[in-house]
């Protein structure tokens, strides 16, 4: 890759950076100022982001994706952060990941695991609720 692709590229993810970490100040109604104290920053740091004199370390962009509950994808728009969770995965949990990605029939059965699980966990818990409006009518 060349150094103008690079820095291209660099540019490209300041920008997007800046542009999400103002579209979420704007919507959770945030000054920069106490979004950065929310997140354990200084004010002066979270503003050379988002006027990209600076990009953010890991530790950080987590602290304040926190702050907006959102994943640091979502502030980056970058692919490539999101596979850095993969790095506090276990190396079995690892390894499912990358079966995830590369298997279809694979990925066809995990997502149909997880669609009956939470069918099960749906099922059970209007149980529950019937069962209470059948005791709230009984006392009522």
């Amino acid at each position: 890759m060349t150094v103008e692709a690079v820095e291209k590229k660099e540019k490209s993810r300041s920008l997007a950076l800046s542009e999400n970490i103002r579209r979420f100040l704007s919507l959770n109604h945030l000054s920069q100022k106490k979004a950065a104290e929310l997140a354990g920053l200084l004010p002066t740091t979270l503003n050379s982001w988002i006027k990209m004199k600076a990009y953010p370390r890991e530790k950080n962009l987590q602290k304040l994706a926190d702050v907006f509950h959102v994943n640091i994808v979502d502030l980056t728009g970058d692919v490539e952060a999101a596979d850095e969770r993969r790095k506090y995965l276990t190396i079995g949990a690892s390894d499912m990941l990358a079966a995830y990605n590369g298997d279809r029939e694979f990925r066809q059965w995990c997502d149909l695991g997880l669609k009956l699980r939470r069918r099960k966990r749906m099922h059970a818990y209007i149980q529950n609720l019937e069962k209470m409006l059948e005791e709230e009518d009984a006392t009522g």
